[in-house]
């Protein structure tokens, strides 16, 4: 939208020869206008219509809290994500799955790591990791530096898994960059890294 702007802003400025002026057009002006200059003019008014639009809609959710706008755009992933694994075959992902593929294709997590990391009970986390095994996507190793702890690590299954779910977001990413600007992109991760950081400090 940024380029959007740009240009309107620069055939406001600087018309084309002997067009009138945006602003004379919006004030009625009664200079004679051929049908080229007529078109020019209809350009700009659309786009004009088209930026407020667009700026209205990024600004719809002002009134909305934190939680509940972050909690849909997340949901715009996971959608996006049991798709993409839906028709690659891993329609069998269990609910939360793909964040520990996700987690575990950066780097190996014993199962406390696991359930630190979906703030659930290390039950739970033991549960969910379970059903991962049973489904081949997950494998457990006994952890090399401490016998007594279990690392869990992904499956050839598992890596193919989390190449979709990585395909995914980062589809939704190039999308989300054609709609915001790149300083916005780099503006939200910065405010989102200040609330993941808040959490940490208060843990």
């Amino acid at each position: 939208m940024e380029w959007l702007c740009r240009w309107v802003r620069l055939r406001v400025a600087s018309p084309s020869a002997g067009a009138p002026t945006y602003e004379h057009e919006r004030s009625g002006g009664d200079s004679p206008i051929g049908p080229h200059l007529w078109s020019s003019t209809l350009t700009i008014y659309i786009i004009d219509f088209i930026v407020t639009a667009m700026s209205d809609e990024l600004h719809g959710y002002d009134d909305v809290v934190l939680p509940s706008l972050l909690g849909a755009a997340r949901r715009t992933y996971v959608t996006a994500i049991r798709a993409s694994l839906a028709t690659s075959g891993f329609d069998d992902m269990p609910r939360s799955g793909s964040a520990v593929l996700g987690r575990i294709a950066r780097s190996g997590h014993n199962l406390r790591d696991v359930a630190s990391d979906l703030a659930v009970s290390k039950q739970a986390a033991s549960q969910l990791v379970d059903a991962l095994v049973a489904r081949g996507y997950v494998e457990r190793t006994p952890d090399p530096d401490d016998r007594r702890r279990v690392t869990v690590g992904l499956t050839e299954r598992g890596h193919a898994a989390a190449v979709e779910i990585r395909m995914a977001v980062e589809q939704i990413d190039a999308e989300l960059a054609t709609k915001v600007s790149h300083d916005d992109m780099a503006r939200t991760r910065a405010v989102l890294g200040a609330l993941v950081n808040m959490g940490h400090d208060e843990s």
